[in-house]
């Protein structure tokens, strides 16, 4: 289930877009960069796992270029071009009335294997049902602000999994622009790309000595990030976090909004 067009980027300065509160009507988007949402923590768990995911962290870092230009985050929305007609300050209005609309709650999570795949997943037995009913309200409800998938994207994602899509999800790809939504829909962090049989152990015990103090206690499910891929192949940045339940107009990172995802 981890699609990596979730993952390596070189961080473009002359290409990135600061996005402030009084400068958003201006925007003027470029049709190839992609907006995604994300859940991506600005807590002591979203600390560790940018550091995790840092080329700085030598224990891992041989692993983690493929998630490095994503950042610490687990996919709500797949990242989606802007439908005609659609501009960022649309996009805005519409992720704050909609975060707003939506209720926190608490996960406790944990490292596992996803695949080959290490990553934060619900811990075994855990409801999954609110992270699944939010998702699919996100994948939803931001629907009509996603472009088509062109026939070259289509086909690469036809082309990209190891494993075959099943019928459902090449169904759901074609009507909602991303395979893996509604049941097929697996919450997760991703900590490293596909590992060798050779290393697993290793960093399966690193990322639990790494992560297990902060994951001690449920997670905050409270915010959700909007996150920005400035042009294709780019680390993707956030724009704005938007804490649920809460109506905060013009909720915004300030002078930090292009600060590589937490």
């Amino acid at each position: 289930m981890i699609d990596h067009d979730h993952p390596t980027i070189i961080f473009p300065d002359d290409n990135a877009m600061t996005v402030r509160q009084t400068d958003v009507p201006t925007v003027r988007l470029n049709t190839t960069r992609r907006w995604a949402l994300y859940f991506s923590p600005d807590t002591e768990l979203g600390h560790l796992g940018r550091q995790w995911l840092s080329h700085e962290f030598e224990p891992a870092a041989a692993w983690t270029s493929a998630p490095r230009r994503y950042g610490f985050h687990a996919t709500l929305k797949a990242p989606f071009r802007l439908a005609p007609g659609f501009d960022l300050k649309t996009l805005i209005a519409a992720v704050s009335e909609w975060a707003a609309e939506q209720r926190p709650f608490e996960v406790p999570l944990c490292v596992q294997w996803l695949g080959d795949f290490l990553v934060l997943r619900p811990s075994p037995g855990v409801s999954v049902d609110a992270l699944n009913r939010l998702a699919a309200s996100a994948v939803e409800r931001f629907d009509g602000f996603r472009a088509e998938l062109s026939a070259a994207e289509m086909e690469r994602r036809l082309a990209a999994p190891k494993s075959p899509l099943t019928a459902r999800e090449v169904a759901f790809l074609d009507r909602w622009g991303y395979p893996y939504v509604f049941e097929a829909f697996r919450f997760h962090c991703t900590l490293t790309e596909a590992l060798p049989s050779d290393r697993r152990l290793e960093l399966f015990a690193l990322a639990e000595k790494t992560f297990n103090r902060v994951l001690s206690k449920p997670v905050p499910i409270d915010q959700v990030a909007l996150v920005e891929e400035p042009a294709p192949g780019a680390e993707f940045v956030r724009v704005r976090s938007f804490p649920l339940g809460m109506s905060v107009p013009g909720a915004v990172d300030s002078d930090c909004s292009l600060e590589p995802v937490a």
